[in-house]
């Protein structure tokens, strides 16, 4: 069984920014103002629900980003192996 990866905490100043960035996305894209408090309940709620879906494609990217390079690095080899026996005989 998989163990469940836990949500590491954002920075500090990360967060800030985050949230300093939703209340300016809130602002001018649907002419609300939200304080911090709820700028952060948002940001901690947005995390919640898409972080692990995030991670899961990170995840997978990397999965399929290596398992390409193996291949190509056989690949690789099959041919040196190729040029090699051909040199012997």
């Amino acid at each position: 069984m998989r163990e469940i990866m836990a949500i590491t905490p954002l920075e500090s100043k990360v967060k800030q920014a985050l949230i300093a960035s939703l209340q300016t996305y809130i602002e001018d894209e649907l002419n609300q103002d939200i304080g911090q408090f709820e700028a952060e309940f948002l940001l901690d709620f947005i995390t919640e629900k898409v972080s692990a879906h995030w991670y899961n494609q990170g995840l997978q990217d990397a999965r399929v980003l290596m398992h390409s390079t193996l291949l190509s690095c056989l690949d690789d080899i099959e041919e040196a192996v190729d040029a090699q026996q051909m040199k012997l005989g």
